[in-house]
């Protein structure tokens, strides 16, 4: 790719132009997001976070960074929900929960009426797993109150983006290296210019994309 560089703000601009909502951030992975999210909500680490029981060990892990994971089949009281959304099912769940993340990991968003299935607190997008970029992720925020408390965290860390973005090139070469960008990747929340750039030019043929997915899925 040839650059021109843009901040996130601006990138940020286009997709929220692109859905037609106007309260979302790109964060830096989806791990991240969770963790920032949960921070967002400010969960502490002996509160109980219901989550998805067939989400897989990533999450469980990702969810323990921040309270106490637990099953929502098993019947406890939830301060927050984690619902799994995979390739495009929408798990329907009525939680109980004070706060809820829908995270919809590989699922590609179609517009806005799609959003929130189970009117969650936020929703996120993995961009590794549905635009094929190294990392990244986007977050969809209920409301401006939830925006601006996630942005804030967001923001913190713009320092280490470019550390992150140079041992996530060169882990695929080293597993010391692709230990370490495991390591830090939950505390490092904002995207940084190399990764904005490239989200920046995947949502230039972003239509293009989803219709591909939509005639591969129609062959199945």
């Amino acid at each position: 790719y040839k650059f021109n560089n843009i901040s996130v703000e601006e990138t940020e601009k286009i997709i929220s132009d692109k859905f037609e909502y106007p309260y979302i951030l790109l964060l830096s992975s989806g791990k991240s997001a969770i963790v920032s999210c949960l921070k967002a909500l400010n969960i502490q680490r002996e509160e109980y976070i219901g989550y998805s029981p067939y989400s897989n060990s990533c999450i469980f892990r990702t969810i323990g960074e921040m309270g106490s994971p637990i099953p929502l089949s098993i019947n406890q009281n939830f301060k927050c929900s984690l619902i799994f959304h995979q390739w495009g099912y929408i798990q329907k769940h009525n939680s109980e929960s004070d706060v809820l993340i829908e995270d919809s990991v590989d699922s590609l968003i179609l517009n806005n009426k799609t959003l929130f299935p189970n009117n969650g607190d936020f929703e996120i997008i993995s961009l590794s797993k549905t635009l094929s970029l190294p990392y990244g992720a986007i977050v969809f925020c209920k409301n401006k109150d939830l925006y601006n408390e996630l942005k804030i965290i967001r923001d913190r860390n713009k320092k280490l983006s470019k550390i992150q973005s140079i041992l996530k090139y060169f882990s695929k070469h080293s597993q010391t290296l692709e230990n370490y960008w495991q390591l830090m990747e939950i505390y490092n929340a904002h995207p940084g210019n190399i990764l904005n750039n490239l989200i920046k030019e995947k949502f230039k043929n972003y239509n293009m994309i989803v219709e591909d997915r939509i005639k591969k899925i129609e062959l199945l």
